[in-house]
């Protein structure tokens, strides 16, 4: 058919037409207006995109390599052929894992429809990547520093529980050492020697008190930080856009509808 032909069809067609074409777009418009303040995305007009890497900083600064090295000589002089591996006890990246889909429930239970997040794992890196995005109003701008704060709070509340797991995980581990070592003769000297070791070694960067094993009271165990920020703004959609837009799909409809009849009427000529 030309066009002159879709025209005359609908010119013939007219009130159908319009009735039809009007109806839809007061359908899809009175939606719209109704279900709006429902939808929070609709309230904002606003985003913020951040990324972040999230390292495990004693195994980046090499904490857990002094103290594999030191097991290994307390392996050969306990001679008990490798029954001690710490790897048993501190599994960075599983902590790290674990925690950060807790992050990502906090985030959905605070506000699950202004916060988004997913994370990238990199184990060859061993490092997350964190892929967050906030909603905000353009009204209130207050409302960034707002969410920036909430998640630093999070952030503060993930790394304070990694710090907790690793120095449980590590009080575990010392625990099994000095097992070993006090059912061994001579175990003083044994013990000395490896004190001695992660002393030369440099365990007084991370470690504040020897007899207890405990972890820098300032040491960080999880770093998070920021590589990417980005603000994007766009317009809350009025009701006389999103009337027009569902005009257009009525027109799509209507014209549809009544170029079917008339292909229904000619089959059956």
């Amino acid at each position: 058919m030309k066009i002159i032909n879709y025209l005359e069809l609908i010119y013939k067609n007219k009130i159908i037409f319009a009735v039809i074409a009007f109806a839809v777009a007061i359908f899809l418009t009175s939606l719209y207006y109704v279900f709006k303040d429902r939808i929070k995305y609709l309230e904002t007009s606003s985003k913020v995109s951040q990324e972040y890497i999230v390292s495990d900083n004693l195994n980046k600064n090499l904490f857990h390599d002094l103290l594999k090295d030191a097991e290994d000589l307390l392996n050969y002089q306990l001679e008990i052929e490798d029954s001690l591996d710490i790897n048993r006890y501190i599994s960075y990246n599983s902590i790290s894992e674990k925690l950060m889909l807790d992050l990502q429930l906090l985030l959905e239970e605070h506000d699950g429809n202004y916060f988004q997040m997913d994370l990238e794992p990199d184990e060859e890196l061993n490092f997350i990547k964190l892929n967050i995005d906030f909603f905000y109003e353009m009204e209130n701008t207050d409302s960034i520093n707002k969410k920036n704060e909430i998640l630093k709070l999070f952030f503060n509340n993930i790394q304070s529980k990694h710090k907790e797991i690793v120095q449980k995980r590590l009080n575990r581990y010392i625990d099994k050492v000095n097992y070993f070592i006090n059912n061994k003769s001579k175990g003083s000297n044994i013990y000395k020697n490896y004190i001695d070791y992660l002393l030369d070694s440099g365990i007084e960067n991370f470690i504040e008190d020897l007899e207890k094993f405990t972890l820098n009271e300032n040491l960080n165990t999880l770093i998070i930080k920021n590589i990417y920020d980005d603000t994007s703004s766009f317009q809350k959609p009025s009701t006389y856009f999103i009337f027009v837009l569902s005009l257009i799909i009525g027109v799509i409809i209507a014209f549809s509808f009544i170029n079917f009849r008339a292909e229904k009427k000619i089959i059956k000529i």
